[in-house]
């Protein structure tokens, strides 16, 4: 019996599950290909740095912390740690850890990330992993290194909101090797 849940499909791929608590990421895939269906791929357990207990981080169950990309494209899985404000990215082809970003303004640990009631706060295109949420700065991280390449500050020279200088901003969609974002408030709901 693998530990935890199914996290996403890749389909004719794997399906990739984990359980994740204070001390551990585990992290497994099977095989979809035809000829190859139900086989396992991996079964890994990654020890969570001291931090994630010493800082009592929130690792799920809520709307701020927990996996927030699957990229079939990149073959990684990133996981977001909200006290923090650090990714955690993950190979899915072997489950091994890959890397871990530095931390994101404050403001971001207020993130919609699992629960997506916007839409998805962090993608993965043109490899690349687009992290935009509430602090309004977008981050482009190489999704392969975890390198930060560029940010982007959307600038609210209103004041409108009351957590940072800067709009709440998340993506919308990529076409074209572009990146669209949207902006939005949280008490209009």
């Amino acid at each position: 019996q693998l530990p935890g849940r199914v996290q996403t499909v890749f389909v004719g791929d794997k399906v990739i599950g984990a359980d994740v608590s204070l001390t551990e990421v585990k992290l497994w895939a099977v095989s979809l290909t035809e000829g190859h269906e139900g086989a396992l791929l991996y079964n890994t357990v990654w020890n969570a740095p001291a931090e994630w207990v010493e800082g009592n981080l929130t690792i799920g169950g809520i709307g701020q912390a927990g996996w927030v990309s699957f990229s079939e494209e990149t073959q990684v899985g990133v996981f977001f740690t909200k006290e923090n404000i650090v990714h955690y990215a993950f190979d899915l082809t072997n489950g091994q850890f890959k890397y871990q970003t530095e931390p994101q303004i404050y403001a971001d640990a207020w993130s919609d990330t699992v629960s997506a009631t916007f839409g998805p706060d962090r993608i993965q295109v043109y490899g690349k992993l687009i992290s935009a949420t509430v602090g309004g700065i977008v981050y482009c991280y190489d999704a392969q290194t975890g390198v930060l390449e560029w940010t982007y500050e959307a600038d609210d020279p209103f004041g409108e909101s009351y957590i940072s200088n800067n709009w709440w901003i998340i993506p919308l969609f990529a076409c074209d090797n572009k990146v669209y974002f949207g902006s939005l408030e949280h008490s209009a709901l």
